[in-house]
């Protein structure tokens, strides 16, 4: 068997991370790759208070083996703030069943836990990728426990100059303060959803300011805030290939897709121009000023050179199925997951009864 050695990413490491996430696409009906250009380690400051990437390489050769990456946030659980980390950017080079190699980084993973956070941590993995949900699911010796929690849809969203004119307008840094109130009464009950007072909304580099987001008021009263966070200058998602019945058909369904007008399936190797529809909140679920806030946010972010934006949401989300319908989006499923290890504490019902809602531009 291969040795490894296994450590934190240094910045010579940086070149290798990238060229394995450029060449290790999630699996699925479409393959998808997130690379992070021209830094691996640049999203990375946006993404949580504390962060550690780990790699593993071959003792004698010093080839990249895998990498993964632990960020922690504040997000509201239970209607509290706590510190909870997020396991991202897991790759192998070779098979699924090189994640055997990554033990050691789960260990050291599990030893990175302060104090101050929360025991267990949560992943995400696509609902049709199989393979490595069978493979983490399974309890292997050495490998943390897997735990479905729920099912999340991404919603990807054609963007559109159409709008409904007045029925949104832009936000404003001196709204700064009423956002954030906003957000956190309307997110501090769901499971998961991040505590945005303490992320990087102004901060330079981030690419997302309080002018990013547009407010739907009644009577001067905000009721739904939202954002277009535009991550392309250090967040890319490239379509690297198609289950093999689907590439076959990929012309015809095409075909249908056009006369649907909905977004048809892009050629390999593209790189889709999508953004995120970032800090979505709408009091009550409200359907009409739902649907006023996603047409000024795709009217924005089509100005901004965006074909699409992301919308992750809960799959008993009761906006999921209007907005789907509405603004005819291309849905794709993933799996939330609490990954925990031999002795934590982990409560039977961790979404404490509540809609999960992690973010999906932070994930």
């Amino acid at each position: 068997m291969t040795a490894t050695l296994v450590r934190p990413a240094t910045r010579a490491d940086d070149p290798a991370i990238r060229a394995l996430l450029r060449q290790r696409p999630m699996d699925g009906l479409v393959q998808v790759a997130l690379a992070r250009e021209p830094d691996a380690s640049y999203a990375a400051e946006f993404e949580g208070l504390r962060h550690l990437t780990l790699v593993s390489r071959d003792a004698e050769t010093d080839a990249l083996l895998g990498t993964g990456t632990r960020s922690v946030r504040p997000v509201w659980l239970g209607g509290q703030r706590v510190l909870l980390g997020y396991l991202t950017r897991l790759r192998v080079a070779g098979s699924l069943a090189g994640l055997r190699r990554l033990r050691a980084a789960f260990e050291l993973m599990r030893d990175s836990h302060q104090p101050d956070e929360l025991e267990f941590d949560i992943t995400t993995i696509v609902a049709d990728n199989l393979p490595a949900r069978r493979l983490l699911e399974r309890g292997l010796p050495g490998l943390p426990h897997y735990r479905p929690v729920g099912e999340l849809e991404t919603l990807v969203l054609p963007t559109s100059r159409a709008r409904h004119p007045g029925a949104a307008r832009a936000g404003r840094v001196e709204d700064r303060d009423a956002i954030l109130a906003f957000l956190e009464h309307s997110l501090r009950g769901h499971a998961m959803a991040p505590v945005w007072r303490e992320l990087p909304i102004g901060v330079p580099g981030s690419n997302l300011s309080f002018s990013d987001f547009h407010l739907v008021e009644d009577r001067g009263r905000m009721i739904a805030a939202g954002a277009v966070w535009d991550q392309r200058a250090f967040k890319q998602t490239l379509v690297t290939g198609y289950a093999p019945w689907l590439h076959a058909l990929r012309p015809l369904v095409n075909a249908g897709l056009t006369l649907a007008r909905r977004p048809t399936l892009p050629p390999c190797g593209s790189e889709l121009q999508l953004g995120y529809l970032a800090a979505f909140a709408v009091e009550d679920a409200d359907p009409v000023a739902a649907r006023s806030l996603v047409d000024a946010l795709r009217a924005n972010a089509h100005a901004r050179g965006l074909d699409h934006l992301v919308l992750t949401l809960s799959c008993d989300h009761p906006l999921r199925p209007r907005l789907l319908r509405q603004f005819r989006a291309r849905p794709y499923r993933s799996v939330l997951y609490v990954v925990s290890w031999p002795g934590t504490d982990v409560p039977d019902d961790v979404l404490y009864g509540a809609l999960p809602a992690p973010e999906a531009a932070l994930l």
